[in-house]
């Protein structure tokens, strides 16, 4: 009985330009628009800053 060789796989080079930037930037991007959307509906009416802190000290 004959153990099968599995085929050497190509080395992969990196062609063009890495993408770990784009991605990056969009997280950043997500995460300024979220802390904004929190911002802007924390201080919505009905919501007084006294509440907010003991949401954000007390989950």
């Amino acid at each position: 009985m004959e153990i099968a060789q599995r085929p050497k796989l190509q080395a992969v080079q990196a062609s063009g330009t890495s993408r770990w930037l784009t991605i990056m930037l969009g997280y950043a991007a997500f995460l300024i628009i979220f802390w904004v959307a929190v911002y802007l509906d924390a201080f919505s009416p009905g919501t007084a800053a006294g509440d907010f802190a003991t949401m954000t000290a007390f989950p």
